[in-house]
């Protein structure tokens, strides 16, 4: 996925597991990637 989705790494994603069927990633909490009310960007 951050081969094929460039913004994927613009979000310093990271996958903690990746299966059949599920995948769980993670995603920093840095300001500039929330919104103006403080959360993050939907």
């Amino acid at each position: 996925m951050l081969q094929s989705v460039p913004f994927a790494r613009t979000l310093d994603i990271t996958f903690d597991r990746v299966g059949h069927g599920v995948a769980v990633a993670r995603m920093p909490d840095r300001p500039d990637l929330r919104n103006h009310v403080g959360g993050p960007h939907a």
